[in-house]
């Protein structure tokens, strides 16, 4: 009882957008597979109140009940942004890269 507790303390002293931003950094960290940053963006996570259950998830977010609607969707984001990136930079293409991000970029304000 006590460790539900505390995790729902956590969840609670969680800010959302500080939440969603170290959701981000972990996940883009994860994806190019830099260990270091794993390291250091998952005890940022951790002292900004995210709790280790999701953190342990994040690798599997699409599979998990764990995240919100606007987690899911940022997550989603990350991975197609940061998938383009490596087809950009595997390929070569960089102009490719920026027009991809300019119109992405374009759309998500004006959304």
């Amino acid at each position: 009882m006590r460790k539900q507790r505390t995790s729902q303390s956590r969840i609670l002293n969680r800010h959302p957008v500080e939440s969603l931003k170290h959701l981000i950094h972990l996940r883009a960290s994860q994806i190019n597979q830099c260990g270091f940053c794993v390291k250091m963006h998952t005890r940022e996570a951790r002292e900004a109140n995210e709790t280790n259950e999701r953190l342990d998830r994040l690798i599997v977010w699409r599979h998990v009940s764990d995240f919100t609607s606007a987690e899911r969707a940022a997550l989603a984001w990350t991975d197609q942004l940061l998938s383009a990136f490596h087809r950009a930079i595997t390929s070569g293409s960089t102009t490719t890269l920026t027009v991809m991000l300019a119109q992405e970029i374009s759309t998500a304000l004006k959304g």
